[in-house]
C-alpha cells in the first residue's frame, strides 16, 4: 500500500511538473496576442487578451505550487523510507562486517549519501521531465507554425545539446569524487572531534587543523570543479529554451 501510494504521487508530481512546463512555453503564444492586439490598436481584443492571460497566470501558479508539493511530499517519502532502509540494513550487520567500516562512513551513509541520491536521482527526475517536455511542446508548436524555420531551430538546439553533453562527460565522475571525498571529510572530523582530549593533552592542535584542513580543502576543490561544469550545462540549457521560446514569438 506504501509503494502504490509513493506512485500515485510520483505520478501526480509528473504529470504536474508536465503541465508547468507546457504553460511555460505557451506564454510566448499569449506574449505575441498582447503584442498583436496592441500594435493593431485592436483595444476590444486587447482587453480580452489581458483577461485571458490574468486567467492563464494565475492557472499557472496554483499548477506550479502544486507541483512543487506534490514533488516535494514524494521525495520526502522515498528518502526517509530510503533513510529507514539503509539503517536497517547497518543495524543488521554482523559484528565482524560492521566493524569492517568506520561510524563515519556509516554516518556519512545516512547524511551525506542520502543527499546525493535525493539530488542525482529523485530531484534529477523531475528536472529532466521539465526539460524533455519544454523541448518538445516548444519544437511542435515550431514544426506548426513554420517547419522550415524549425529545422534550424533544430540545428542550433542540436549544437547546443551536443555541446552540453560534451561539457558533461565525466560529470558523474565528479559525482563520486565529491562521495567519496565527503565520506573522508567525515569521518575524520568525527575522529577528530571525537580525540579532543588527546589532541589538547599532547598539544597537537595546529598538526590537526593542518589535517582537517587538506580533508576541507580537497571536498571544495572538487565540489567546485562539478559546479562550474554543472553551470556550464545549466546556461546552455536555459539559453536552448529561451532561443525556442523567442523563436514562437517572432513566428507566432
Amino acid at each position: 500500500m506504501e509503494i502504490e501510494r509513493h506512485r500515485i504521487l510520483k505520478f501526480l508530481a509528473t504529470v504536474m511538473t508536465a503541465l508547468s512546463s507546457i504553460m511555460v512555453v505557451l506564454v510566448a503564444f499569449l506574449m505575441k496576442m498582447i503584442l498583436d492586439c496592441a500594435m493593431n490598436k485592436d483595444f476590444g481584443a486587447l482587453e480580452r487578451s489581458i483577461g485571458i492571460s490574468i486567467l492563464y497566470i494565475a492557472t499557472y501558479f496554483l499548477i506550479n505550487y502544486l507541483k512543487e508539493v506534490l514533488v516535494a511530499r514524494y521525495i520526502k517519502n522515498e528518502m526517509e523510507d530510503l533513510r529507514r532502509s539503509v539503517y536497517r540494513t547497518i543495524m543488521e550487520r554482523d559484528y565482524q562486517s560492521y566493524f569492517s567500516k568506520s561510524n563515519g562512513e556509516y554516518i556519512s551513509a545516512l547524511t551525506n549519501d542520502m543527499t546525493t541520491i535525493e539530488d542525482n536521482y529523485y530531484k534529477a527526475y523531475f528536472l529532466i521531465v521539465q526539460a524533455v517536455v519544454t523541448f518538445m511542446i516548444a519544437i511542435l508548436s515550431l514544426v506548426v507554425i513554420n517547419w522550415q524555420f524549425s529545422i534550424g531551430v533544430l540545428a542550433i538546439a542540436g549544437f547546443f545539446l551536443a555541446t552540453a553533453s560534451f561539457t558533461g562527460v565525466g560529470l558523474n565522475d565528479l559525482r563520486t569524487s565529491i562521495q567519496k571525498d565527503m565520506v573522508k571529510f567525515t569521518s575524520k572530523t568525527k575522529d577528530l572531534i571525537a580525540g579532543y582530549e588527546v589532541v589538547r593533552s599532547f598539544n597537537a592542535q595546529d598538526k590537526m587543523q593542518e589535517q582537517f584542513d587538506r580533508y576541507n580543502h580537497n571536498l571544495e576543490e572538487m565540489k567546485l570543479k562539478f559546479s562550474v561544469r554543472q553551470g556550464i550545462i545549466k546556461v546552455i540549457n536555459e539559453n536552448l529554451v529561451l532561443l525556442i521560446i523567442f523563436s514562437i514569438m517572432i513566428l507566432g
